[in-house]
């Protein structure tokens, strides 16, 4: 490579400051800036395309490399994290009708077995209770029988 304003060839990669790597990297990255030894002056110089296509896979595998990793890890802790919360579920709709069945089973044997005083001091308590809450009430003693 030569100088374009000397001839020289003594010439050699110029470093870029934080403004040009930005807008090189988003506009024009294809070019890069040298300096002539000879003459210090400073240009740019157009890559063939197969360098800057080479180039831009080595900075996406290193990126990859990088971050891949951390990536990679955080899509396996959501999708677990998804399949527990699933597995759970499905778990808690089988078990719930199970355990309202004997609940109910429970309290009419708890029923049955209170006195004839204790059941009528228990109905004058529920003379209190909210129209509401007295229908709940009547559909659970007659999901019983």
């Amino acid at each position: 490579m030569q100088c374009p304003t000397c001839g020289s060839t003594d010439v050699y990669r110029s470093k870029r400051d934080w403004f040009e790597r930005i807008f090189n990297g988003l506009f024009w990255y294809h070019q890069r800036p040298y300096r002539c030894g000879y003459g210090m002056t400073r240009y740019w110089v157009r890559l063939e395309p197969r360098v800057w296509r080479h180039a831009f896979k080595l900075r996406l595998h290193k990126l990859v490399l990088g971050w891949g990793f951390y990536i990679g890890g955080l899509m396996l802790a959501i999708v677990v994290a998804w399949v527990l919360n699933f597995i759970q579920h499905n778990s808690q709709q089988a078990v719930n009708p199970f355990l309202q069945n004997m609940a109910k089973e429970n309290l009419k044997k708890d029923w049955e077995n209170l006195s004839k005083d204790q059941q009528d001091q228990y109905a004058k308590q529920a003379e209190s209770l909210s129209p509401e809450q007295k229908e709940a009430i009547r559909n659970m003693l007659e999901g019983q029988k």
